[in-house]
């Protein structure tokens, strides 16, 4: 508590500084950079190898029928982590083409998906449940060892930060604003602030894959404890409409305070009108599509908040 309220305090005392100078994209990414790469190399030397050695203490620990069953799970796991992907980076393409029919078929599948990942999760309870003593140790050793770790990545933050604080207080007041907080504050605790049980066990779905690849690709720490993938309520932000005469209403959840826009767009992906445009605290939300003045046929409402977006469509019959 005590470390994220430092944390908070630097942020607002960095929106409070004066602008030297004009802060430049190529300086904000070098900063940036900077500090994923010093969080990476202490990640590389003291993190990492010792979440391999629990890998492997752990499974030495259980009988060769649990590892056979364990390895199952990672395999499943894999797969479904695979398909995900490939259905997010078709959605975002469906998007960026204005092509909301393709964009939300795909709701379907992700919808599919994220249902799967939660048997396989419920999978793995039961396994931990039947190997509690195993388990207990890894968890000991977990709860021993992250409190070093985030003091470590958080000395390592306010140096970094201290040596850039002209740039990031430019920056914490323009539109990268929200990526630099993100980043900031993914980066100060390697994202080991809170571990629950949950996070303990989807440890065991680790493979031994190169995470600090992942770190360089994506440009936020994370490792075989926070492994923060896509969640449901970041995907399907939007339920199906819900219908009345001469109008469709649209609820949507936002799993966090955003700047949001709604607008609705005709088949072919041409904006018909703006529903809604302002800042949006956290819940469920509610936007209203007037039919009345629209052709019969498929229409869709589009949400944007922040870097979460959606679409479900909307049909209008004849009167």
């Amino acid at each position: 508590m005590i470390r994220h309220s430092l944390f908070l305090l630097l942020v607002l005392a960095c929106m409070e500084l004066p602008l030297l100078h004009a802060q430049t994209p190529q300086e904000l990414a070098a900063a940036k950079e900077s500090l994923v790469r010093e969080v990476s190399a202490m990640m590389e030397t003291r993190v990492l190898p010792v979440m391999a050695q629990w890998k492997t203490q752990f499974e030495s620990r259980i009988p060769p029928r649990e590892r056979e069953t364990l390895e199952s799970i990672r395999d499943r796991y894999g797969m479904l982590q695979t398909i995900l992907e490939n259905n997010l980076r078709a959605r975002q393409a469906a998007w960026d083409r204005h092509d909301y029919a393709s964009f939300t078929s795909l709701r379907g599948l992700l919808r599919t998906n994220f249902e799967d990942r939660q048997k396989l999760y419920a999978e793995l309870a039961r396994f931990t449940e039947r190997n509690e003593k195993p388990f207990h140790y890894l968890t000991s050793r977990i709860d021993s060892t992250v409190e070093e770790w985030r003091g470590a990545s958080m000395r390592i933050f306010v140096d970094w930060f201290a040596k850039n604080r002209n740039v990031i207080s430019t920056a914490m007041n323009s539109p990268a604003r929200d990526d630099l907080a993100s980043l900031m504050a993914s980066c100060k605790n390697i994202q080991l602030e809170e571990l629950d049980e949950r996070a303990k066990a989807t440890f065991l779905l680790w493979d031994g894959k190169d995470y600090l690849q992942h770190i360089r690709q994506h440009g936020i720490p994370e490792s075989p404890l926070t492994d923060c993938g896509p969640v449901r309520e970041d995907i399907l932000l939007a339920e199906s409409p819900a219908y009345s005469p001469g109008k469709a209403t649209i609820r949507f959840l936002l799993p966090t305070p955003a700047h949001a826009t709604v607008r609705a767009f005709s088949a072919d992906g041409g904006e018909i009108r703006t529903l809604y445009k302002g800042d949006l605290p956290v819940g469920k939300h509610l936007v209203t599509l007037v039919t009345e003045d629209l052709r019969p046929g498929t229409y869709y409402v589009a949400v944007e908040a922040g870097s979460l977006i959606d679409a479900v469509p909307v049909r209008v019959t004849g009167r």
